[in-house]
């Protein structure tokens, strides 16, 4: 097992070597798209989407105080979206530039940045890859201070949040005995403002198995050690050894056991050994329901996920239920269950390959006017590794003209690591339990036109009445083309926000124009 003595050495061997990788894992990615578009292949497909977008809007409480100061705020957005398939590398990249002009109010003037990508590289012939992922955008800072309706408007509680990653792993065969698949991941993340959301991860991975797609009685062993550095709380560990065997009861069920020994100092300075021991099952009687389920004993408690999917042709349903270690900055941000993730799903028949169905499902929500990046619980910044237990529900209803989406989301957390003494939301709240709800219709009013009405609900609760939070929205929104790449939008919004110390009410009216090359 490994002691507390050797961590600091194995993490700065490992973040050094892992900053290594990224540059090395960016070369190849440049160097695999280059190949890509140059490889005049029948399979490549790449797709650039540029566009541009003016939102004007009208609220009468731009601050969020509760003595209103009204003001018309002007964004101007600037972005892009690339998709690719084909060759050896696949993926896409989301970024845009919103820059905000206060007509009354100059000081609020700012420039947000969004980012979300994800790419693999395919460096070795079926055995050699590198993961990348980056994401860059507006996160809650705490759970009890103001919250908005609008991601948009000032907003002190809300900080710029990016982060990178990158995981190369190889992966291949022992003979006819087993697969294998080793990896290294190091992921960093960084605010704006503040230390609390700054925390390196790191993790080496290996992982056996004998490939059970056609014998009944199947095995697999782990090994993996992580290490987590929070800039403002303090670096822990956990290492963990397992195996475990499967049997296929039927085509559709697959049950099976696992046990092991897991080391770590989240609870004893120096880290400490406990046994595990967990159950699985995965049941997939048709091609459109799927339900995974398995639970394990860990040192902190149990640990569970359970996850269910099904489909039908006008209708999508999903839920989730977990409870594990978190040691992710930002809490409560699970996006199972998004509008983009139901429809991604629902199309699945209709367009098997992932590049043309996100394409598709994009354009379905933005003719409804419907938010594919929705957040129903907004969470918080975290200093420290977190036990969180996450439950998301969902459930779309598409008809001929009429869509319906009702999202859930609930989110328990509390602090892991028992040993800091950081200061965040956890500090002054032995658990935070947030919940949140939204119903959306979608009407289309012509082909290519639509209304949407989006009615939230969102509530964050600590140990004392002070801690007590509640955001209630109604939006209407218009939406219809202007021409073949361009559309235009109007609408309203009403929105209310109780808590002991910040509360207000906000009315606005808006409008946007958006034409994509």
């Amino acid at each position: 097992m490994l002691h507390q003595e050797n961590t600091d050495t194995m993490h700065q061997n490992a973040v050094a070597h892992s900053r290594s990788l990224l540059a090395s894992a960016l070369l190849s990615l440049v160097s695999c798209e280059v190949f890509a578009q140059e490889a005049a292949t029948p399979s490549r497909m790449w797709a650039l989407e540029p566009y541009v977008s003016v939102r004007q809007t009208i609220t009468d409480n731009q601050r969020h105080q509760t003595d209103k100061e009204s003001d018309a705020i002007t964004e101007a957005t600037a972005g892009a979206r690339l998709t690719g398939t084909g060759g050896r590398v696949r993926g896409f990249a989301d970024y845009a530039l919103t820059g905000s002009v206060y007509a009354r109010n100059n000081d609020a003037n700012d420039l947000r940045h969004f980012l979300n990508a994800a790419a693999t590289a395919e460096v070795i012939d079926d055995q050699g890859f590198v993961d990348l992922r980056g994401s860059y955008r507006q996160q809650v800072v705490s759970a009890f201070g103001s919250q908005s309706a609008e991601p948009g408007l000032n907003d002190s509680n809300r900080s710029d949040v990016g982060s990178l990653a990158i995981s190369p792993h190889v992966r291949g065969r022992l003979g006819s005995v087993a697969r294998y698949e080793a990896r290294l991941s190091f992921e960093t993340t960084r605010a704006k403002g503040t230390s609390s959301a700054d925390v390196d991860n790191s993790a080496a991975s290996l992982h056996f198995d004998n490939n059970t797609g056609a014998s009944v009685l199947g095995w697999s062993a782990d090994a993996t050690h992580t290490i987590s550095d929070f800039r403002a709380g303090r670096r822990t560990f956990d290492s963990r050894v397992r195996a475990g065997v499967n049997y296929l009861v039927s085509r559709e069920l697959k049950v099976g056991v696992s046990a092991g020994r897991e080391r770590t100092d989240l609870l004893v300075l120096g880290g400490e050994s406990n046994p595990t021991w967990g159950v699985q099952a995965d049941w997939t009687p048709t091609e459109r329901t799927e339900l995974s389920a398995n639970v394990e004993k860990r040192f902190f408690g149990n640990s569970h996920a359970f996850r269910f999917s099904h489909r039908t042709p006008a209708t999508v349903w999903a839920l989730s239920d977990s409870r594990d270690i978190s040691t992710s900055s930002s809490q409560g941000t699970a996006s199972f269950g998004s509008a983009y993730d139901l429809f991604f799903r629902q199309l699945e028949s209709a367009e098997p390959d992932p590049v043309r169905r996100d394409q598709l499902v994009r354009t379905l929500l933005l003719v409804n006017g419907i938010d594919p990046n929705a957040v129903i619980v907004g969470g918080f910044l975290a200093s420290a590794a977190t036990l969180e237990r996450a439950q998301v529900a969902s459930v779309a209803l598409v008809g001929a003209r009429n869509t319906v989406t009702l999202q859930f989301s609930g989110l328990r957390s509390e602090r892991a690591d028992k040993l800091t003494t950081v200061l965040d939301d956890l500090s002054n709240a032995r658990e935070i339990r947030q919940r949140g709800l939204s119903l959306s219709w979608a009407h289309r009013l012509t082909p290519l036109s639509s209304i949407n009405v989006t009615g939230a609900y969102q509530r964050s609760e600590g140990d004392t009445s002070s801690q007590e939070t509640t955001l209630k929205s109604i939006t209407a929104t218009w939406t219809s083309p202007l021409g073949a790449r361009s559309t235009v939008s109007a609408g309203a919004r009403h929105s209310e926000f109780e808590s002991a110390t910040t509360p207000y009410d906000e009315n606005a009216l808006f409008a946007a124009i958006r034409v994509s090359f």
